[in-house]
């Protein structure tokens, strides 16, 4: 990037950033006035038609990500049940206290209304029952022929009509004052609404935690936030006299050497966090005090999986691609590469290395403790699992080292210098838990399945090769065939699509707007990718997670994305579930999004 305020951290993840975007064409929305939407990297998003328009150039932060609070606060967007942290807070407060103490007013004057109402209701009834009464010994006594009992009902009738019409003016009073209390009580409500749109116009919709995440608007979904350089100097005024022009297309998570956005994780207690922080730290030391096993450049995590909404623009209608369906479980690589074995030292010799790591001294001159050799290292998608020699056994998040076992699993079917990258699906080994809640994969309890879906080869002399999709397939079947043993441990990766984009929807023009219209294209394929159904592979109804796009041949390690529409909206409440305490934060997502 060509500034120095605007960049990206050691820890950048090009999914949850943000991006500096030019907007294109604002879309109307049916029977919506003053909003439309518009296409910010391949997402579709709500806008205000007076804040946003063609050509602008905004900031756009991806969805399911984290912002920094002192910008919210800056701009006064957190909600109104946060407004204490806004910078506006103080003034916002007397119309909040005002709002609540009219809220409270409200409940008063409706619980006396209910109770004007169910006194008008006991005193007709009472009337009708007394009319009723009364009238038959009326009745009764006209119904003799005797003068004295027609007088006494004459009398009886005079002394009912007195007490209908005490009870006719109680009810008419009752009912009078019921509406006057109703009238008020519309009043306040309307003073309320006022109030309300006050406090909406000086708060945003961000709620504590600064999460960015979809939301429905004029039934259009909305993902992501925009903002703009001057709500950006706020925060840091260093911004202001950054040219936007100029870094059109470019991503970053930092402003100013301080973390701006990150993904958004729910906050869960950190497991096995029993003790205080010093004795945490002297576990920690004694671990980095183990011998370390790994050789730089040796083995490599995989590689981050971009979004293909906010890359469709690297691929070209020519390219040769391979589209595989995309599984939800636990990611796991496995590497037969050269790892450092202890070897054991005389005891002069191990006592001149401890000398040297003590002092600092002479380490030009430290002896060789190790050999090189091929070995076993297992890891999930961001912890090695096996760095250090250790006998003792982790467990793991899983209440298993489930990692481990497939490494021990599949580590003697690998060549030297072979790296396998793979999904483990269904369930936790020997229980009812599953990897992914709901995820079974057609996997009996107490069992799981591992997809290998990216193999690397590295030769002597330290060349890597990346294989193409359609090789790790063959090689999976091969595997399998020649060791039928292990068949029910494995989920040969499903090839959905291989050929071009062009050829795929030869009916698009490659001229006009390609790159948007084959990506909804895409979105929309029920049939070649089973896009917004049902998961085929699982028992459960639970959404089919989506598709990658790997480019054969690629010079770059890299392959995109296409997660469907009802996948991420279980997602986002997932997240909320994790954060109400319903269900628990995975080992997947945790190294996924932190």
């Amino acid at each position: 990037m060509a500034n120095k305020i605007l960049t990206k951290s050691e820890n950048f993840n090009t999914e949850y950033c943000c991006s500096i975007v030019k907007i294109g064409e604002v879309k109307p929305i049916e029977n919506k006035d003053k909003i439309g939407y518009t296409i910010v990297n391949g997402e579709t998003i709500v806008v205000r038609k007076d804040m946003v328009k063609e050509g602008d150039i905004l900031f756009y932060a991806s969805n399911e990500t984290q912002l920094n609070k002192d910008f919210l606060s800056k701009n006064n967007l957190f909600e109104s049940s946060s407004y204490e942290l806004n910078s506006n807070a103080k003034f916002v407060e007397g119309h909040y206290k005002e709002k609540k103490s009219m809220e409270e007013t409200v409940v008063a004057l409706e619980n006396l209304f209910q109770q004007l109402v169910k006194w008008a209701k006991f005193l007709i009834s009472y009337d009708a029952q007394l009319v009723q009464s009364e009238t038959k010994k009326i009745a009764e006594l006209n119904s003799t022929y005797v003068t004295v009992c027609s007088n006494i009902a004459k009398k009886t009738k005079k002394q009912l009509d007195i007490r209908k019409n005490n009870i006719n003016d109680f009810i008419v009073a009752a009912q009078e004052r019921a509406v006057e209390i109703d009238y008020d009580i519309q009043k306040v409500k309307r003073d309320i609404e006022k109030n309300a749109e006050f406090i909406r116009d000086n708060v945003g919709f961000f709620n504590k935690t600064g999460r960015v995440r979809a939301i429905r608007l004029g039934g259009i979904q909305s993902m992501g936030y925009l903002f703009s350089l001057d709500e950006l100097a706020k925060y840091n005024p260093n911004v202001k006299n950054i040219n936007l022009d100029e870094l059109v297309g470019e991503d970053f998570d930092t402003v100013d050497g301080e973390l701006f956005i990150k993904a958004y994780v729910p906050f869960v207690p950190q497991r096995g966090s029993k003790g205080d922080g010093k004795s945490r730290d002297r576990k920690l030391n004694k671990k980095i005090e183990k011998f370390d096993r790994m050789i730089k450049g040796e083995f490599s995590f995989h590689y981050s999986t971009d979004p293909l909404p906010k890359c469709i623009n690297r691929i070209k209608p020519t390219d040769v691609v391979t589209i595989s369906f995309k599984l939800h479980g636990t990611s796991i690589c496995i590497g037969n590469v050269h790892i450092k074995t202890p070897k054991k030292l005389p005891f002069h010799k191990l006592l001149w290395n401890k000398f040297v790591d003590f002092t600092g001294l002479f380490k030009k001159h430290r002896i060789t403790d190790y050999i090189v050799e091929y070995g076993n290292v297992t890891s999930s998608r961001k912890v090695i699992k096996n760095q250090y020699i250790n006998k003792d056994v982790n467990e793991g998040y899983y209440g298993i080292d489930i990692y481990t076992e497939y490494g021990n699993l599949m580590y003697p079917y690998l060549d030297e210098g072979m790296t396998i990258y793979g999904e483990i699906i269904g369930y936790v080994s020997g229980s009812e838990k599953m990897i992914q809640p709901e995820y079974d994969y057609g996997c009996n309890k107490g069992e799981n399945k591992l997809m290998i879906y990216r193999i690397t080869t590295t030769n002597d002399n330290g060349t890597k090769k990346e294989w193409n999709v359609f090789d790790v397939k063959n090689w999976t079947e091969k595997l399998i065939e020649e060791h039928p043993e292990i068949a029910d441990r494995i989920h040969v990766i499903d090839i959905a699509y291989h050929g071009t984009l062009a050829d795929l929807y030869p009916e698009l023009s490659l001229t006009e707007h390609w790159h948007e219209n084959v990506l909804e294209k895409m979105r929309e394929d029920k049939k070649r990718f089973n896009m917004e159904k049902n998961c085929p592979f699982c028992v459960n109804k639970v959404p089919f997670e989506g598709i990658v796009l790997r480019i054969d041949d690629d010079d770059i390690a890299e392959a995109f994305k296409l997660k469907t529409k009802k996948f991420q909206k279980r997602e986002a409440k997932l997240m909320d579930d994790i954060a109400d305490g319903k269900e628990e934060l995975s080992e997947e997502m945790a190294e996924t999004y932190s």
